[in-house]
Formats: structure tokens, sequence, C-alpha cells
């Protein structure tokens, strides 16, 4: 397989794992939106069709089983998609953004994940028939290191910002410098510190070395919560994604962004 032709295909890939991006989260908001269905089957239809045509077989299949996977919610009556379900598609998107990346660093998309994920999917499409089965849905294999927004349990990520607090400071401003799989973990309790109104929430993302779904989930829900409170420290030569995916997201205006720590502590000094 040409090299140019790879390229033009993650590079397409990209666009439209980010516009599914939107679309679920657009169906996570309204489980009922049989548009938002539609347009997520549509978009990875495309990325399965485009996987075909470079030969991605483990790639291939596994989209066609996400398709069949909302089919299968599509012609459920009422067309809902349940939370269980929206979380399954949130793993699957960020296990074609981990082959992706695998495919960009030179490397093959064989992954032993791969036949546990597809067997979550096909559990999944089956319990839709058993509403009392959703819940052990929660249970699907969680993706190793090789995915976007979670570190190895072994090996600490490069350029780590270190430890995050064990939780909200009592009062007062919170800064927290978080690296890969941090933003996602500590998400409930930001959304506590903001609950709270105790002051503003500082997330220093620069040692962020990749950008998952559920990392996006957290700044979109912060910034709905309170946006006036949320400022972000981002590497922004560094990070083309996670900037993209703000804009596409229309979340680049919802959060304040300073160009280092120090810039932005200044900034809340003076607020």
């Amino acid at each position: 397989m040409a090299s140019e032709l790879m390229d033009e295909f993650i590079f397409d890939a990209r666009d439209h794992l980010t516009t599914a991006g939107t679309q679920l989260l657009e169906l996570e908001r309204q489980p009922g939106s049989l548009d938002d269905l539609n347009s997520l089957m549509g978009t990875l239809h495309t990325i399965k069709g485009n996987s075909g045509f470079v030969n991605l077989r483990g790639l291939y299949g596994m989209l066609h089983g996400a398709e069949n996977l909302l089919q299968t919610v599509r012609d459920a009556p009422g067309h809902v998609c349940p939370p269980a379900i929206i979380n399954q598609l949130f793993q699957v998107l960020d296990a074609v953004e981990a082959l992706l990346s695998r495919l960009e660093a030179g490397e093959g998309e064989e992954v032993d994940w791969l036949p546990a994920l597809n067997q979550a999917i096909a559990e999944a499409e089956a319990s839709l028939g058993r509403p009392e089965a959703q819940p052990a849905l929660a249970g699907s294999p969680a993706l190793p290191e090789a995915s976007p927004g979670q570190a190895s349990p072994d090996v600490p990520p490069a350029g780590a910002a270190g430890p995050s607090p064990a939780g909200p400071p009592a009062e007062g401003d919170w800064v927290l410098g978080l690296a890969d799989g941090q933003l996602a973990a500590e998400g409930p309790d930001c959304l506590s510190f903001l609950e709270s109104g105790r002051g503003f929430l500082l997330l220093d993302v620069g040692a962020l070395t990749s950008l998952g779904f559920g990392e996006m989930r957290t700044i979109r829900d912060l910034a709905l919560l309170d946006g006036d409170r949320v400022v972000l420290v981002p590497d922004r030569e560094g990070q083309p994604d996670f900037w993209r995916a703000l804009e596409v997201w229309s979340l680049d205006n919802k959060v304040r962004a300073f160009r280092d720590r120090a810039q932005a502590l200044a900034g809340l000094g003076n607020r």
C-alpha cells in the first residue's frame, strides 16, 4: 500500500472521526434523535468504506459491528440509544483513534484487544433485546496504552505532569496538571468543584500526548456547566488535534485558554 494513500486515508479518517464524536455527543444529549443516529451511522460507514479500500480488515470489521449495533438501535421501538450503548460507541471511537495512531506511526492494526472489543460490541447489540443485561456493558474491555486518553498502567506517559491532587480544595481556585488519562479520571471531582462555586478551575493539559473522547466529554461537561470558570493551558504548537476538536465541538468559545500556566495564574490573579 503506497504511503501517500495511507496518509490520505488517515487524514480523512481523523476528520470523519471528529465529526463522529460531535454526532455521538449530540446523540448522548438526545438519545431518541433519529437524525443524530442516522448521521453517526453515515459517518462510521464512510470510515468503514475507506478502511476497506486500503485493506484495513481489522478496522473495517470493528466498524461493521458498530454499524450493526446502531442499526439494531434504529430498528428498535422508539430508536432510543441507551447510555450503556452510548458508552460502548465512545469506546469504538477511542479504538478507531488508537488504530489510526498506530498506522500513523508505521505500525500495523493487529492489536490483541480488538477481538475482545468486537465481542463487547456484539454483546451490546444482543443486549438491546434484553434491557436487564445492559448495565453489564459497563464492563466492556478497556483499551490498553495504545488508546488515546488512557495511560499505560506500567509506564508513566512521556511528559507526565505529575500526580493530580486527591480531591478539590475546600476553597479557592483549583490547579490541576494532567497527563494522559487523568482528565477523564478527575472529571467527577472537577464537576463537583464547579458546582460548589468555590473558585476557578485551571486545567494544565500541555502534557497530554493524545486526546480521547473521555477527555473531550469531560471538557464539554465542564464548559456547559460553567465555562466562565474553566481555564485551559494547552500546548498550542504541540497539540493541534486538541484545538481542532475544541473548534469542531464549539468548545473553544466556552472556555478561556492561556499560553502557559504562569500567564493563566497571573490572569486569574487580576480578575
